[in-house]
C-alpha cells in the first residue's frame, strides 16, 4: 500500500501590520493555542485590533474632508465671477462641502454629548439590568439551598448539607464577583456626570455599593431605583 504524501502544514507569513497617521503601528498578535494559526486566524484579529483603533482618527479624517472640499471651492471662486461668469464648478464644490461641514458637528460638544450621554445611560442601564436579573436568580437559589440544607439537617444527609454548603459558598462568590465589578462603572458613571453638568442636568448617583454580597435582596431594593433615575434622565437629555 502506498504511503500517503505528506503535506505541510502552511506558515505564516510575516505578522501583519497597520500604519496610522501619525507612525503608530498596529502588529498581528495571536494567542499561543494548541492549534496552529491560520492566515485568516491572523487577519481577523488584526481586523478585531483595528476597528477599536480607527475610532479616535476618524474625526481627523473627516476634518481634512471638508478642508480638501473648502479648498474646492475656493479655487471655484475666479471661475464664478469671471469673465465670463462660471457658477457651475463653485456650486458642483458647495454640494460635495455642504455634507462634509455636516460631519464636523458631531465634535462641538453641545452637539456631540448628548449623543453621548444617551449611548451611556442606555449601557449603565442594560447593565444593571443585566445584574438586577442575575441576583433575582440567586435570590432564588439562596433559597433553594437554604431550604436544601435545612431538609439535610433533618435529614441527617451529611452529602446532602456538603453539596448545599458548597452551593452556598458559590452563590457567595457570585455576588461578591458583581459587587467588585461595579466599582469601576464609577468611573464610567464620572465621565457621565461631567457631561451630565454640561447639559446642566444632575448627576447619577455612585453604583460601587449597590450590590451587597451579604444581602441578594437588599440589592435588588437598591438597583431598581438606580435604574429608575438613569431612565428619567435619559428622557430629559435635550437632542439637537
Amino acid at each position: 500500500m502506498a504511503i500517503p504524501e505528506c503535506t505541510p502544514l502552511p506558515r505564516l507569513s510575516t505578522p501583519g501590520e497597520i500604519v496610522f497617521p501619525g507612525g503608530a503601528t498596529l502588529t498581528q498578535v495571536l494567542a499561543a493555542g494548541s492549534e496552529i494559526p491560520s492566515s485568516l486566524d491572523a487577519a481577523t484579529n488584526l481586523l478585531a485590533q483595528a476597528s477599536p483603533a480607527l475610532a479616535p482618527v476618524m474625526p481627523l479624517f473627516n476634518i481634512v474632508d471638508a478642508v480638501q472640499a473648502l479648498v474646492a471651492c475656493m479655487e471655484a471662486v475666479p471661475d464664478a465671477l469671471g469673465p465670463p461668469p462660471d457658477p457651475g464648478k463653485m456650486a458642483g464644490a458647495l454640494s460635495d462641502l455642504v455634507p462634509k461641514v455636516a460631519k464636523l458637528a458631531d465634535l462641538v460638544p453641545q452637539l456631540a454629548a448628548p449623543r453621548l450621554v444617551l449611548g451611556m445611560i442606555d449601557t449603565l442601564i442594560d447593565y444593571l439590568e443585566g445584574v438586577r436579573d442575575q441576583i433575582e436568580a440567586i435570590v432564588l437559589q439562596v433559597e433553594r439551598t437554604a431550604k436544601a440544607l435545612a431538609r439535610a439537617n433533618e435529614l441527617g444527609d451529611t452529602s446532602l448539607a456538603e453539596i448545599a454548603t458548597c452551593s452556598q459558598a458559590n452563590t457567595q462568590a457570585q455576588l461578591q464577583a458583581m459587587a467588585d465589578a461595579l466599582a469601576p462603572v464609577d468611573t464610567l458613571a464620572g465621565g457621565l456626570n461631567t457631561l451630565l453638568e454640561l447639559l446642566g442636568l444632575p448627576a447619577v448617583p455612585p453604583m460601587a455599593d449597590l450590590v451587597d454580597a451579604a444581602d441578594p435582596s437588599a440589592s435588588l431594593a437598591a438597583i431598581d431605583p438606580v435604574i429608575a433615575t438613569l431612565s428619567e434622565l435619559r428622557a430629559a437629555v435635550p437632542l439637537p
